[in-house]
């Protein structure tokens, strides 16, 4: 995992259902510190992952909201690729 004062970034394995595994690349952008504390909000996500067998690229991205009090991400819990389709 990298940090700065601005994203973090990191990579991670999955297995899917057939035995084979894809490497998951997951990116935060950060906001400033807030005042309460020192940690910096996320404020937008990418998930990127190469299909299995092909040269596709899919990207997954939120983007900052303001309006939503909830954090922007994409809470994925279960990977897996069916058929080609994730």
């Amino acid at each position: 995992m990298s940090a700065s004062s601005a994203s973090k970034s990191w990579k991670e394995e999955a297995l899917l259902h057939d035995g084979s595994k894809i490497m998951v690349v997951r990116h935060f952008n950060l906001g400033p510190p807030t005042l309460e504390s020192r940690e910096q909000k996320e404020l937008d996500e990418t998930v990127s992952f190469a299909l299995p067998g092909s040269n596709k690229k899919i990207i997954w991205r939120t983007e900052f909201n303001d309006s939503i009090p909830d954090p922007n991400d994409l809470s994925i819990l279960l990977l897996d690729i069916v058929k080609g389709t994730p």
